[in-house]
């Protein structure tokens, strides 16, 4: 059984008429030494990735750990605890850096070191979204007080700040790349 908000993979290939309940499936499951605090908490997960190959999942939870997680066996990597709730995580293309959207604001976790490398700061109050550009060399975020903005991602510096259509109290924003990563696009609601 799921420790609250427990994941499931399933296995499946498109055009496949298989129930749910015949595909193989693993779901993702935390070592004993951690029991005790998920048993109090449960998961609590609220976000989920892949990395590009496929291989790994991040997660993100409402206690403030995001997670790390092999892909084909369930069991977690590495794990990072923040000092509030935490709403999203995504990998570089690289699979080297993670972005992490946690209590309003934006970070970089290096997985070689295991440490925060960068808060991502003065790009607008109130973080909601966290993305890679497609070659990994600029992240954007999008706040709730309608900016978006463009990162460097080695170095966190601030690019360059975009003002979106503001509107009172949007409880939800979003951005992301083209393709190219010649645009960006960003969503204030």
């Amino acid at each position: 059984s799921f420790l609250g908000g427990g994941v499931k993979l399933w296995s499946w290939t498109v055009g496949t008429n298989s129930r749910p309940d015949d595909l193989p499936s693993i779901e993702l499951r935390v070592p004993d030494p951690d029991k005790h605090d998920v048993e109090k908490d449960g998961l609590r997960i609220n976000s989920i990735a892949f990395d590009d190959p496929g291989e790994r999942l991040v997660t993100t939870s409402w206690t403030g750990i995001i997670r790390t997680w092999d892909a084909d066996t369930g069991r977690p990597r590495d794990m990072l605890k923040m000092n509030g709730p935490s709403w999203q995580a995504r990998f570089s293309p690289n699979g080297q850096q993670v972005t992490v959207v946690s209590a309003g604001a934006a970070y970089l976790w290096n997985l070689t070191s295991g440490s925060l490398v960068q808060p991502l700061t003065g790009g607008g109050k109130e973080i909601r979204s966290a993305e890679f550009s497609p070659d990994g060399m600029r992240i954007v975020t999008s706040s709730l007080d309608g900016i978006a903005a463009v990162w460097d991602a080695f170095d966190g510096r601030l690019l360059r700040v975009f003002q979106g259509p503001y509107q009172l109290g949007p409880r939800r924003s979003a951005a992301g790349f083209s393709p190219d990563g010649r645009q960006i696009a960003a969503v204030f609601s």
